[in-house]
């Protein structure tokens, strides 16, 4: 279920004192979970819904997400790597600008979704 990020998402940021930016225009799935010192904005003025961040997404310590961008169910951001592309569902991507090093081959990363539930992958796919 997606939800602008400032409604109950399952949101958890760690090491608050880290500081962490999330813009208003942001749509997340659900157990999104930041480490502190994040970013997530617009390389440019955007609109909502551009930035699109799945569900059990993982961001390391101050890693960034510069949108319009999408980012799979399951993926983690490696810390201090700067998204500024799409990342494909259970990808981790490190680095500036982040890559991806590789990719979960398990299932972990779907949701847990009822039947009533409607998941919709931020990728088109």
């Amino acid at each position: 279920m997606w939800r602008p990020i400032g409604e109950a998402c399952g949101l958890k940021i760690l090491h608050t004192a880290l500081g962490t930016v999330v813009s208003g225009k942001t749509i997340a799935g659900e157990r999104l979970t930041l480490t502190g010192g994040n970013l997530i904005g617009g390389r440019k003025p955007i609109t909502e819904g551009e930035i699109l961040i799945g569900s059990n997404v993982y961001l390391g310590a101050n890693a960034i997400v510069l949108g319009p961008v999408k980012v799979g169910n399951g993926a983690q951001i490696g810390a201090g790597a700067v998204v500024i592309s799409d990342v494909r569902p259970g990808a981790i991507v490190v680095g500036v600008p982040a890559r991806e090093l590789r990719s979960q081959t398990t299932q972990d990363h779907l949701p847990l979704a009822s039947p009533r539930q409607q998941t919709i992958d931020p990728t088109g796919e």
